[in-house]
């Protein structure tokens, strides 16, 4: 069963690559998210 034509090469890039962005976004987001939520949060650093 083919659920898209791509490659192996195109496959194992798109699962390496992927988590990575996600992860780099969710880390700014995280960031953003405490920095906004808890006003004290600087001050503690």
């Amino acid at each position: 069963m083919v659920v898209a034509d791509v490659t192996i090469y195109e496959a194992m890039t798109d699962a390496v690559v992927e988590p990575l962005l996600n992860a780099c976004w969710y880390f700014c987001l995280d960031k953003w998210w405490a920095s906004k939520s808890d006003p004290g949060a600087e001050a503690r650093e």
